[in-house]
């Protein structure tokens, strides 16, 4: 054999060994993701169980269909409105939304009661921890969509009720957030506790939102459009909570939180979007569900989380066709980096 064939030989004998031992990585990441996520989704069963069970019995209390009306409407807007709002029960109870309300649960002061339009319809139903909501007029609620109330539903700990908004067109535009405060009065008046501290961060958290969809432009654009940002802020929400209480020590560093932010942003794919003064929007938010720790990030809330990151991630696949940058997953990752380390030795010829 000649040098010349032998060097070849050493060679190729160098590039199948390397190739090999790739294999074996890949399929140790492969089990070793494999394990995980087996491990992940038995946790996750678990706790879904036992929080749909909590939540099952909590919304129990709401028994009784309920239509809380904002309080500028005549008698004729009202009954206009429950058509709107598709009610088919025979028995249901009223509510009237008051400017008092709208200060008590979202801390708006100054909202007068002749200027509250917007209102809900809410049944309860059981989805394993979830709600639904469903905006049936969405040309006319021009600050909350059907993200803007999910996300903060689920912050404040309410669960398995379905939940319709709508105002009417001769009243035209109107935020929506009478609705939301008409949702709170409901179940208060059906007994369901609310946790203040929770219902006070799902408020900033619907202020947080729409701040920075004013901030970017978005609330003179479509529904659509809004709707979409709104799905992708709610994401960063969602991803923010989970990472945060994954942190044990409580005294985060404000360098975890922007980093924290950042990824987070990232992943939903906003980042050519937002500013910062957004950012720090998104920051003093996460200062706001430190502070309320046990409240905000206890294992029960972040089983919700995760539930509600699922769906939202597939509304951003399959509603707006953004690709969120953690659904590549670990194991796509890890081939990545190893790639990336082998390439270097080969070139572009793995």
């Amino acid at each position: 054999m000649s040098k010349k064939t032998t060097k070849k030989y050493l060679h190729n004998l160098k590039k199948m060994t390397v190739v090999a031992s790739l294999m074996i990585i890949i399929g140790l990441f492969s089990s070793i993701a494999v394990h995980a996520e087996e491990a992940e989704n038995q946790q996750q069963n678990t706790e879904t169980t036992a929080d749909s069970k909590i939540s099952i019995d909590s919304s129990k209390l709401f028994q009784t269909p309920t239509l809380a009306f904002g309080g500028g409407l005549n008698e004729t807007q009202e009954k206009a409105v429950g058509d709107v709002l598709k009610i088919k029960e025979q028995n249901y109870k009223t509510l009237k939304v008051e400017g008092s309300d709208v200060d008590h649960y979202l801390h708006i002061t100054g909202a007068k009661t002749s200027g509250l339009f917007s209102s809900v319809y809410i049944t309860r139903t059981v989805r394993e921890g979830q709600n639904v909501v469903k905006v049936l007029t969405p040309k006319n609620i021009v600050l909350v969509t059907e993200a803007g109330y999910t996300t903060p539903l689920t912050t404040a700990g309410v669960s398995n009720l379905e939940i319709r908004v709508a105002s009417l067109d001769s009243v035209g535009p109107v935020s929506g957030e009478s609705a939301l405060a008409g949702l709170y009065k409901a179940l208060e008046d059906q007994g369901v506790t609310l946790n203040p501290d929770k219902v006070y961060t799902a408020q900033e958290e619907l202020q947080t939102t729409a701040s920075i969809i004013d901030n970017t432009g978005m609330k003179d654009k479509s529904y659509e459009d809004k709707a979409k940002m709104d799905t992708q802020l709610s994401a960063i929400l969602t991803e923010i909570k989970t990472q945060l209480a994954e942190i044990k020590d409580k005294q985060v560093t404000d360098q975890q939180i922007e980093e924290i932010v950042n990824h987070a942003i990232k992943n939903a794919r906003l980042e050519d979007k937002l500013n910062k003064e957004d950012i720090q929007r998104l920051v003093s938010l996460s200062k706001v569900y430190i502070q309320n720790k046990d409240s905000i990030l206890d294992k029960e809330s972040i089983s919700r989380y995760k539930k509600l990151a699922h769906n939202i991630t597939k509304d951003l696949q399959d509603k707006y066709g953004v690709q969120m940058e953690q659904a590549k997953g670990f194991l796509a990752t890890a081939f990545e980096s190893i790639k990336a380390f082998f390439g270097g030795l080969f070139g572009n010829h793995l």
